[in-house]
């Protein structure tokens, strides 16, 4: 089943997201990337959507969803019947958060770490000039698609693409030991 997070209510618990797996996944909704659905449980028969919380994340989606957020793209879901432990649990009160108030921040260790260690199929980012030729609508989405802009100019990303480099070496020197 597909949704529009920006016209059906998605709720999540996290924050904040990490800036370079959202531009990540925001270009592998512009390519047409096949990317996996995020697990959801509505408890109203389909008006809102909640990420699961129990005991944290089971299969997490807060990135997808923000991605499909701002880049106003259908989201793949799959509604579940119930969680890990046979039963749905709501998110607790106080906790929730509409994914388009999900904070995004700059986090390599986060992005390298999910690509390599959790296999999870994050595409590489592009080169700067990549980036703000061809993919400039997803910049254009990090600027107006919530009410903080996240975009970025020529030297964050420079700095966002040397941060992903020194946390893979960072990382493969924590598995060589």
């Amino acid at each position: 089943m597909k949704i529009n997070p920006r016209y059906n209510q998605v709720w999540g618990f996290e924050t904040p997201a990490c800036l370079e797996m959202v531009i990540s996944l925001m270009i592998g909704f512009m390519e047409g990337d096949k990317i996996p659905p995020v697990g959801v449980y509505t408890f109203d028969d389909g008006e809102s959507y909640h990420i699961p919380y129990l005991h944290g994340p089971q299969e997490g989606g807060h990135h997808r969803s923000l991605a499909a957020y701002l880049s106003d793209s259908d989201l793949e879901i799959e509604v579940l019947a119930k969680g890990k432990d046979g039963y749905r649990e709501p998110i607790p009160e106080g906790m929730e958060l509409n994914v388009g108030l999900i904070e995004i921040e700059p986090s390599p260790e986060t992005f390298v770490f999910n690509r390599s260690w959790l296999s999870k199929e994050y595409r590489e980012l592009p080169c700067a000039e990549e980036f703000f030729s061809r993919y400039k609508d997803v910049n254009a989405a990090l600027k107006h698609g919530t009410d903080i802009d996240y975009s970025v100019d020529r030297a964050k990303y420079w700095q966002i693409l040397a941060g992903i480099e020194s946390a893979r070496k960072e990382f493969i020197l924590k598995i060589q030991r």
